[in-house]
């Protein structure tokens, strides 16, 4: 699936849910009850890939959502960089953390993406220690 997603330039879980009918958040979500976690992260879990669909707790998705979105983008993690152009702005995700927290309105977003450019390097060498991976 991996190798799929990234041939065809898709989000893996699109193509987890073309091939077997489910994807990882399902099953996140599944595994999160029954580990009895708190009812934030199985919502967060759950719905990370479609934070306007988020029922509860829906700032917290949306950070989430926001997070793995720079992750994929910044090559951070298990699985593959997505080589596509993405407008932080324009992300359904970011438009449910401007409607939950009306403040961050004003917060210098241009500011704040170019600023995180200088530190992904430090944080995919955190993440490369954390999973023992060269």
């Amino acid at each position: 699936m991996v190798d799929r997603a990234q041939a065809e330039h898709a989000p893996l879980h699109t193509i987890e849910f073309e091939m077997l009918g489910i994807t990882h958040c399902e099953t996140g979500r599944i595994l999160a009850e029954r580990w009895d976690l708190t009812a934030d992260l199985i919502e967060a879990v759950s719905s990370h890939h479609d934070a306007p669909a988020a029922k509860t707790h829906r700032a917290l998705v949306a950070l989430v959502s926001l997070s793995d979105l720079l992750c994929r983008m910044g090559d951070i993690g298990h699985g593959y960089q997505e080589l596509r152009q993405v407008n932080f702005q324009e992300e359904p995700a970011f438009g449910v953390l401007l409607r939950e927290c009306p403040t961050l309105a004003t917060f210098d977003w241009a500011r704040f993406t170019f600023e995180l450019e200088g530190y992904l390097e430090e944080v995919r060498s955190l993440v490369r220690q954390l999973y023992g991976t060269a």
